[in-house]
C-alpha cells in the first residue's frame, strides 16, 4: 500500500503545484521571491568570505612565528616528589616513563624509566 500511498500523494502534490503556479499564475510572485532570496543568499556568502578573510589577514603566519621561538620549560619539579628528584634530566630524553603516585598525599613517589 505504500507505493500506492505515495503515488496518490504524488499526484495530489502535482496538482496542487499546477493549480497555483500555472492557473493563478504563481510564477510571477515566485520570481520576485526568487530576487529577493537571491540578494539575500549573495549577502550571506559575502558576509562569509569577509569573515574568512579578515580571520586569514589576522592568523597569517603565525603558526610559523610561533614555531621560531623554542620554549624553555621550568624544569623546578622538587615541590611535586615526595622521593628525591635527581634524574629528571634522563626523562626528558627517554620515551617512555612509568610514574608511581603515593597513596595519601597527591605528589609523585617515583618514576622509573623504562
Amino acid at each position: 500500500l505504500l507505493p500506492v500511498a505515495t503515488l496518490i500523494t504524488w499526484y495530489i502534490g502535482f496538482s496542487a503545484v499546477y493549480e497555483e503556479m500555472v492557473m493563478r499564475r504563481g510564477w510571477e510572485a515566485l520570481l520576485q521571491l526568487l530576487g529577493w532570496y537571491s540578494v539575500i543568499i549573495l549577502l550571506i556568502a559575502l558576509a562569509q568570505v569577509g569573515w574568512a578573510s579578515v580571520n586569514w589577514a589576522r592568523f597569517k603566519g603565525k603558526r610559523d612565528r610561533r614555531r621560531l621561538s623554542e620554549r624553555k620549560v621550568d624544569m623546578g619539579v622538587d615541590h611535586m616528589f615526595v622521593a628525591a628528584v635527581e634524574r629528571h634530566e634522563d626523562w626528558q630524553d627517554a620515551k617512555r616513563l612509568v610514574v608511581h603516585h603515593h597513596a595519601v598525599e597527591h605528589k609523585i613517589a617515583a618514576v622509573e624509566i623504562g
